[in-house]
């Protein structure tokens, strides 16, 4: 009975696992429909070289937008230790590219996540920037309040499902495993003994 409870709960187990791997998402194209020259592959490029785990090919841009704007870069920042203002920034006017973009992010090639954030790009001079060289801008400032509490990472449905799979196959049919093949080699035990009329009796 035990065998055929492990049987039925591994081959749930393999269904179950297969229709995750094929549920896994496919690479996304980026979406050309944005016009926006050169900045998707260079933000390809920026994430295979600086975010762990990124999945390559995976972009997705949700929403973009270019204007003239301000940047601003600190090129010495100030001394806390003195009374001076040693600041020294450099400011400058620019075309920058706001996007809004998902992409993902893969571990051990079967759970994936997705991740949301803001980008900012100097168009003119091929940088990406951080939030505080353009926050200045009263535009950038607005979009970036009004998405920030959407920028975080989530797994995706089909990789917590693979992960549920193998937490039940952990918790679950290990030990019955176990069970398993412990009452079976229990029952195939025998001994002999003995009795005092020196025939021996096996059991």
């Amino acid at each position: 009975m035990i065998h055929r409870n492990v049987r039925i709960i591994m081959v749930l187990a393999i269904l179950i696992l297969g229709s995750a791997q094929h549920a896994m998402p496919i690479n996304a194209a980026t979406n050309d429909k944005k016009n926006l020259g050169d900045f998707s592959e260079k933000l390809e490029s920026s994430l295979q070289s600086s975010e762990n785990y990124y999945d390559e090919h995976t972009i997705n841009i949700l929403d973009a937008f270019q204007m003239e704007g301000e940047v601003v870069k600190v090129l010495q920042p100030d001394d806390p230790l003195t009374d001076e203002d040693e600041m020294k920034t450099e400011v400058s006017q620019s075309t920058i590219t706001v996007a809004y973009v998902e992409f993902l992010k893969k571990r051990d090639s079967i759970f994936f996540f997705k991740k949301k954030e803001i980008f900012f790009y100097d168009t003119e001079k091929g940088q990406f920037l951080t939030f505080s060289n353009v926050s200045g801008n009263e535009e950038i400032k607005e979009y970036f309040d009004e998405h920030v509490h959407e920028l975080k990472t989530t797994m995706q449905m089909s990789s917590l499902i693979t992960y549920l799979v193998l937490l039940f196959a952990f918790v679950l049919i290990i030990p019955l495993l176990i069970i398993s093949f412990t009452r079976g080699g229990s029952r195939s035990t025998a001994y002999t003994y003995t009795n005092p009329s020196g025939r021996g009796i096996s059991s």
